[in-house]
């Protein structure tokens, strides 16, 4: 209805313009053949009536697209304002969710040399296995925290930063596999007895699985990273007439958010996360 409105807006002008010449145009030809009025006049009538037409006409025109230009220019004002509010909010919340990661995966990095310690000056380091469960489990509190902050600042924003939806959904989905991996850590950890821990094939274990908790984390940072780029290069490259550059890995097998978080992927596996989901009865 509103577009149907919008081009009887555009057409009834020139409709109007067209009457009126149309009548004035048969008014001077009644004239004519009532002999009052000479073929000179009738001519030179006629082309009275089409310049003041074109004149009108294009007069008219002008306005239309300097109301058009004005329209457009405060929808790009109004849109770029958008624009910046959106990333402030969530440049925010990546840099909050960034360090909340920051400090889980330093944790698992320090661990294994935490227990190395021990094992090697058991009088001067301590490794308790009471109190490093808590602290493990509080930071899974933390890091759906600061998931979900990220999130929802995201959904606050979703009409600005609809395009990188996939991207967004991606880390979403990497920061649940993360959490799940910590969950089976903890459950590990808490059932292992120590005297096996410190045993060689204990240490090994142990290490192995907070190394591949902490390059999980550690790729999470780096797609925020990778979507915080995004975002801005989308936002302020045409203000500043020039970008951010995207990471390169020198590690081959190393990938950047936008060449692992495919649109149609992404969307393929949020649709089977949720079949999942259902199956497993958390919906």
């Amino acid at each position: 209805m509103k577009h149907i409105k919008k081009i009887l807006s555009s057409v009834v002008p020139y409709l109007i313009m067209l009457f009126i010449a149309l009548v004035y145009i048969i008014w001077i030809n009644k004239l004519k053949s009532s002999k009052d009025l000479s073929p000179e006049n009738f001519i030179s009538n006629i082309t009275i009536v089409f310049g003041w037409a074109v004149l009108l006409l294009t007069g008219f025109i002008h306005l239309q697209k300097l109301r058009k230009d004005s329209q457009t220019a405060k929808r790009e004002e109004i849109r770029k304002s958008l624009e910046r509010e959106a990333f402030r909010e969530i440049n925010r919340a990546i840099t909050k969710f960034s360090h909340i990661l920051t400090k889980i995966h330093i944790k698992y990095l320090t661990l294994p040399g935490d227990l190395t310690l021990y094992i090697q000056h058991p009088n001067v380091f301590t490794f308790d296995n009471l109190r490093i469960e808590p602290e493990l489990r509080s930071e899974v509190i933390d890091l759906l925290n600061g998931l979900t902050e990220f999130i929802l600042a995201i959904e606050a924003n979703e009409i600005v930063v609809i395009k990188f939806d996939h991207l967004r959904m991606y880390i979403q989905f990497k920061a649940y596999d993360v959490n799940r991996l910590i969950e089976d850590f903890l459950m590990y950890f808490g059932n292992i007895e120590k005297e096996k821990l410190l045993t060689k094939d204990g240490q090994s274990e142990f290490k192995e699985k907070c190394d591949k908790v902490y390059k999980k984390l550690l790729d999470i940072q780096f797609y925020l990273s990778d979507y915080r780029i995004e975002l801005m290069n989308s936002f302020y490259a045409e203000i500043f007439d020039d970008k951010v550059l995207i990471r390169k890995p020198k590690d081959p097998n190393c990938k950047i958010l936008t060449e692992v978080a495919i649109k149609e992927d992404v969307e393929k596996e949020e649709q089977e996360r949720e079949e999942r989901a259902f199956r497993e009865g958390i919906y």
